[in-house]
């Protein structure tokens, strides 16, 4: 796990972009971008940073909040855009299919015992956090299976569309 922001949730588009290139010189195999930035000068060194990741075969997982401003990195096509879903189930995945919104996922945090779940933290970071480990399980099982081939992996794996939709 690599720890981007101190003191509070938040970190500097330059550091963003900074853990990204770094995580491709490790060769991380996927990377959870829960928190994102809005737009601003800082962007295109952020796409450009994400197409690199890609093209050296790095999944980009990156939270996608619902209303609001668009967020980045999860409105470049290269990065997994999840959205919060809480009527999901904790091992629920839903597509979305929508520009900057590819999955749907479960918002809450882990179950803790005694706490009503509507109690519990929430928000698409946990979302994001849930599909960066199905993600991370899909490579741990087929090593080098390529970014484009994943979303397929994770479209394979969603619930039927909701009924009317």
């Amino acid at each position: 796990a690599i720890k981007i922001f101190e003191r509070e949730l938040r970190a500097r588009p330059e550091a963003l972009t900074a853990a990204i290139h770094w995580a491709v010189e490790q060769r991380v195999p996927v990377v959870n971008l829960s928190l994102g930035t809005v737009a601003g000068e800082h962007i295109e060194p952020l796409r450009a940073a994400c197409r690199e990741a890609v093209a050296a075969g790095t999944v980009l997982v990156a939270a996608a909040p619902q209303g609001g401003p668009p967020s980045y990195p999860a409105e470049f096509e290269e990065v997994i855009a999840v959205g919060e879903d809480r009527a999901l189930g904790d091992d629920d995945l839903r597509f979305a299919g929508e520009p900057g919104l590819d999955f749907l996922a479960s918002g809450y945090a882990r179950p803790r015992p005694g706490l009503p779940p509507e109690l519990n933290l929430k928000g698409s970071s946990f979302a994001a956090a849930r599909v960066a480990a199905i993600v991370a399980r899909l490579l741990e099982a087929e090593p080098g299976l390529a970014p484009a081939a994943v979303r397929e992996r994770l479209r394979a794996l969603c619930l039927p569309p909701a009924s009317g939709a």
